[in-house]
Order: structure tokens, then C-alpha cells, then sequence
């Protein structure tokens, strides 16, 4: 991120506990309790106004992301079984974006040029 943090911040010498630093508290978190935190953050962000926006706006961080996968359900490929899209943000883990079948044949064809309209069965659970 480029921008500068609004606290000061320390990591212990193998990396696994961060020290937060607000005025003159202290707060000291391992790896796993930070994962915790994050999410919750994203919860309590999920709440608060303004939402979210609906669509990226320019100018506005993202999160950078650094692999994806794809996932089909048990007992097929995703056009016929569904499954899920996975992506892993370097900054807060795992995603998961359940796609049905008709989803993915969806995107499939979105991305082959076929026409791009919702088709009225697919959902994203």
C-alpha cells in the first residue's frame, strides 16, 4: 500500500507477532489472532455507510490479487457441476466466489465472445 499507516507498527524477529502501536497503547497480535481482526474489520466495515460501492471506482485502492483458481464441485467441470472461483489478495487470503453451471458457461462465453447478458439461471451463491 502507498499510503501512510495511521499507527505505528513492529514485527517481532521471526515475522509472527505484530506490535500496533495508538497514541500510548500498545497491542500486541499473532499471525493467526491478525487474521481474526481483519475479518472482523471487514465485518463491521460490511455495516457502516456509505456502503460499499457496488462497482470499482477509479482512484480508489484495491487490493492486489496474487493467484486464482478455479474449483469445480465434486463430479464434473464447472459448466456442468459449478463450483467456485478462488482468488488470494497478498494482503487478507482467500476469496471464494460460489458460481453455479449455467454461471460459468456464462462466463465461459463472456470470455470467448459470446453475448454477455445475465442469463436468468445462473446465480452466485
Amino acid at each position: 500500500m502507498s499510503a501512510k499507516s495511521p499507527f505505528k507498527y513492529s514485527l517481532n524477529d521471526v515475522r509472527s507477532v505484530v506490535t500496533l502501536e495508538f497514541g500510548e497503547t500498545k497491542l500486541d497480535l499473532t499471525t493467526e489472532q491478525l487474521q481474526v481482526v481483519l475479518l472482523w474489520l471487514g465485518q463491521v466495515r460490511s455495516e457502516m455507510g456509505p456502503a460499499v460501492a457496488t462497482n470499482p471506482v477509479v482512484g480508489e485502492p484495491v487490493s492486489p490479487i496474487a493467484d486464482w483458481r478455479v474449483e469445480p464441485l465434486a463430479g464434473g467441470v464447472p459448466t456442468d457441476v459449478g463450483g467456485r472461483i478462488m482468488f488470494r489478495s497478498v494482503h487478507f487470503g482467500w476469496f471464494a466466489i460460489p458460481i453455479s453451471a449455467e454461471g460459468f458457461r456464462h462466463l465461459a462465453g463472456g470470455l470467448f465472445g459470446a453475448p454477455v447478458a445475465k442469463p436468468p439461471n445462473a446465480s452466485v451463491n
